[in-house]
């Protein structure tokens, strides 16, 4: 390890965990101890990284209340440290380490609420217009697949992710939700199992054939209700032509 990459180890180190501090030895004191100086950065760190989180998972802090949400993300950022200086990454592992704490609903939300921040952030969505959609279909009929836009993700849960109170224990029965984007909002919404069965095939670049033999209901249906707004279609051997 280079003694630069040594350095800024040992500085992140110190900084999430005040008891490892060999980076101190290899700074210079100046008028203000270091200690001091460091622990006011630490503590401004984890406040914009608090209220980051506090941003990207409104429903987990309704449902904890501010103090005890605060603590939460407070061990959690500790637990996992951030490794890019982007607040928009910060709390990737949030869901993982809630499923630790064996916290199932609240495991659940951190999910979806991860993927709406993802939704939200993602590519603007691939459009087509008619005439090059049918064009597309007509001439390539054989090589298409299709994907989804890049702000649609597909989860499934045994909780209602649309309850209003915290749950205590999930239902027998799955609940299936696609998360999207419209008007630069983002929101999930619960699909049947039938179409979650469809968009998953599509996500894992099934064809319609490969679907079709899968016994995948409601093909047509499906294909006509999302085309050019959920899914749209790519060439499986042939996509720079899109």
């Amino acid at each position: 390890m280079s003694n630069l990459k040594k350095t800024q180890q040992q500085f992140l180190n110190y900084l999430y965990n005040p008891q490892d501090n060999l980076i101190l030895k290899d700074l210079k004191t100046g008028k203000t101890n270091k200690e001091t100086l460091f622990s006011i950065y630490r503590n401004n760190t984890i406040s914009n990284l608090t209220q980051s989180l506090e941003i990207t998972f409104p429903k987990l802090l309704k449902f904890l209340g501010k103090k005890p949400f605060n603590s939460l993300v407070q061990d959690f950022i500790k637990t996992y440290p951030s490794k890019t200086n982007n607040l928009d990454d910060s709390g990737q592992c949030l869901s993982k380490y809630l499923a630790n704490k064996n916290q199932l609903f609240l495991t659940d939300i951190a999910k979806v609420e991860w993927l709406l921040h993802q939704s939200y952030l993602a590519e603007n969505e691939f459009i087509l217009d008619t005439d090059e959609l049918n064009n597309i279909i007509q001439k390539y009929a054989e090589n298409i697949i299709f994907k989804l836009q890049p702000h649609c993700f597909l989860m499934q849960s045994f909780f209602n992710l649309h309850a209003k109170y915290k749950l205590s224990k999930p239902n027998q029965i799955c609940n299936f939700y696609l998360i999207i984007r419209q008007n630069l909002q983002a929101s999930f919404i619960k699909i049947p199992k039938t179409e979650f069965k469809f968009l998953s095939a599509i996500s894992k670049g099934n064809s319609l054939i490969e679907m079709h033999n899968n016994k995948i209901r409601n093909i047509d249906k499906y294909l006509a209700k999302h085309l050019n707004k959920i899914i749209v279609p790519c060439l499986k051997s042939l996509e720079d032509k899109v």
